[in-house]
């Protein structure tokens, strides 16, 4: 492993340093996807609940159910030569947003600490130098450091992910899509959601209600984290091996 461990970081070296601003607005954006959880945890928490289920039932699709018009019973009854019921489940489309609905057993934004935590490891200056300060620190310090910044690397990614998609429950689709889910009577929680430009604020028949912001903030760019992850390939399978095998002894 140490000499696939020294090639991807001498590879990729100059390249982490740079990351951590990069994760300075990755915790920017988590810091307000927890803030908009929060709300909705605290002062809507039985629709919250009911969005969470709903994203783990039949890939997170929404229905509805509405009357049959006079003439589309009649057009279905004559089709079947049976009678119809009054009554017909409509798909309203899948609820975006899903990570807004869950939560971490270790918060994200502590999480990103401890990936600012793991680059912080990569010693400063040049690609060179920082690989040199990381030689005379012996093997074990290579292999220990590459395996710590791909494993940060990798989770970053993935709090990226989780912040872009949670952004998706504001979008005039998702808004729509439950809207029109929110009036159906068989919901246990019926809503309606008022919007306006700087807010989008859910609002229960008992009248409580929680304002969430539209302002979200743009996630780091990607691009960077998924070439370094995509060329630590051979050493993300080497790590999982050696880590099976720590755990069987």
């Amino acid at each position: 492993m140490d000499g696939v461990a020294f090639n991807w970081l001498h590879h990729h070296i100059e390249s982490f340093r740079p990351l951590i601003a990069q994760m300075e607005l990755l915790k920017s954006a988590v810091l307000f996807l927890e803030a908009q959880q929060q709300i909705l945890f605290r002062d809507v928490p039985a629709l919250t609940n009911l969005l969470f289920n709903a994203t783990h039932r039949d890939g997170g699709m929404l229905t509805v159910v509405q009357e049959l018009s006079g003439t589309r019973r009649l057009v279905a009854e004559a089709s079947t030569g049976m009678a119809q019921s009054l009554y017909e489940t409509i798909h309203v489309g899948a609820v975006q947003g899903r990570a807004l609905f869950s939560k971490s057993r270790q918060k994200r934004s502590r999480q990103v600490e401890g990936i600012i935590e793991a680059l912080n490891l990569v010693p400063l200056g040049n690609g060179e130098e920082s690989m040199l300060a990381l030689i005379e620190g012996g093997e074990q310090k290579v292999t220990i450091t590459a395996g710590a910044v791909l494993r940060a690397v990798q989770r970053a990614a993935e709090i990226a992910k989780d912040c872009a998609e949670a952004a998706l429950f504001i979008t005039s689709e998702n808004i729509a899509n439950l809207e029109k889910w929110g009036k159906d009577t068989r919901n246990a929680v019926r809503f309606s959601i008022d919007r306006s430009r700087s807010k989008v604020t859910i609002v229960l028949e008992d009248r409580s209600r929680a304002a969430l912001s539209n302002a979200w903030p743009q996630p780091p760019d990607l691009s960077v984290m998924q070439a370094i992850i995509a060329a630590g390939v051979q050493l993300d399978g080497l790590l999982s091996r050696s880590s099976g095998s720590d755990s069987r002894r």
